[in-house]
């Protein structure tokens, strides 16, 4: 099987995007918690800090399953196997995810920020479930990212000008609500909420528990399904010589 070089693999840049405490750090944490901590920190100087993570996306995902035919009888074992293909289909392409989160000096110098920006191939909106302030505050987040990304959109930012029409060129995003395991009552994701308006998938999760992002968890396949996203995203902006 073909193993990648470390300098053979790609890297994805992740923004997280939302309020003061909603839990943009406990989050970065939980998703980075694949790589040893020594290993999390990255560079990032005064302006952001960065959490590293890896995503396997499969080589095949693309494609349909094989079908399966049954041997005919006059075919020997020995001739069937023999005929087999020696590609893997399970093979995996390795990727580096950078997270990265604004500190309070980038917050102050839009220079900065725009630089990062310029280079971000997906976003991650974060919003405290306790206070939804926190998820309207959403869409003044984006108005500056969505400006000055590779590729930004061709509409305003706010509530009823988030434009429905999505495709490879505009940056994929995630939806994350933080402090599940405060709420009272069962909250149902909102119609017509941010998640809605940027045709996102969204996720309700406690941060601080490893289990919520459980490899057989509803929530860790919609990161993965967000990763790929970002994935042909990046490589849509490519082959386009954005």
């Amino acid at each position: 099987m073909y193993e990648q070089r470390v300098e053979e693999i790609a890297t994805l840049r992740i923004l997280l995007l939302g309020d003061p405490g909603v839990g943009k750090t406990s989050l970065s944490n939980l998703l980075a918690s694949e790589i040893s901590e020594s290993a999390q920190q990255s560079t990032g100087s005064d302006w952001w800090t960065v959490k590293v993570g890896l995503h396997e996306c499969p080589c095949n995902k693309y494609k349909p399953p094989t079908p399966k035919f049954p041997t005919p009888p006059w075919t020997s074992s020995s001739s069937n196997s023999s005929n087999m293909s020696t590609c893997n289909d399970t093979c995996d392409n390795l990727y580096f995810i950078e997270l990265y989160e604004l500190t309070s000096n980038a917050l102050r110098c839009p220079e900065k920020r725009r630089l990062l920006y310029r280079s971000v191939d997906g976003i991650i909106l974060i919003y405290n479930m306790m206070d939804m302030t926190s998820h309207d505050n959403l869409h003044d987040w984006l108005n500056e990212p969505l400006r000055y990304s590779k590729k930004p959109r061709l509409c305003g930012h706010r509530r009823r000008e988030l434009s429905r029409s999505r495709d490879l060129s505009h940056v994929p995003m995630l939806v994350v609500g933080t402090r599940v395991d405060l709420l009272t009552s069962r909250r149902l994701r909102r119609a017509g909420g941010i998640a809605d308006q940027c045709e996102a998938e969204e996720l309700f999760l406690n941060c601080l528990d490893a289990s919520s992002m459980a490899p057989d968890s509803r929530n860790f396949a919609k990161v993965r399904r967000f990763y790929n996203k970002v994935i042909d995203y990046k490589a849509t902006l490519k082959s386009r010589c954005y």
